[in-house]
């Protein structure tokens, strides 16, 4: 059996971590922006960056999970399912402020 590599275990760390940064940053975001008044422009800053940020979040995820998924017997499943699973929690994070008022 041999051991996995370094970046093995890199790529599988990645699409929590992504995930984890994307949920922040989407907070922090959504949470300026109604204190600063920028729901109210004509245009939807803040649904537009959301988007933005969360397409290239899931598709970075998508691209670990290929590396990891390419990779032989558990390891390869495994980070697979992880890469799918915070993908959907991706989506999961950035689609309600497309969907709803984001500021009250």
């Amino acid at each position: 059996m041999t051991e996995p590599s370094a970046s093995a275990f890199r790529a599988l760390l990645l699409p929590p971590l992504l995930w984890a940064g994307h949920f922040l940053a989407v907070y922090v975001f959504v949470s300026l922006a109604c204190l600063w008044g920028w729901h109210r422009m004509e245009v939807p800053v803040v649904q537009v960056v959301v988007a933005g940020l969360t397409v290239a979040v899931v598709a970075a995820v998508l691209l670990a999970t290929r590396v990891t998924a390419r990779m032989p017997g558990f390891l390869g499943r495994t980070g697979g399912g992880v890469g799918l699973l915070f993908a959907g929690a991706t989506l999961v994070v950035g689609l309600p402020p497309l969907l709803a008022p984001v500021c009250r």
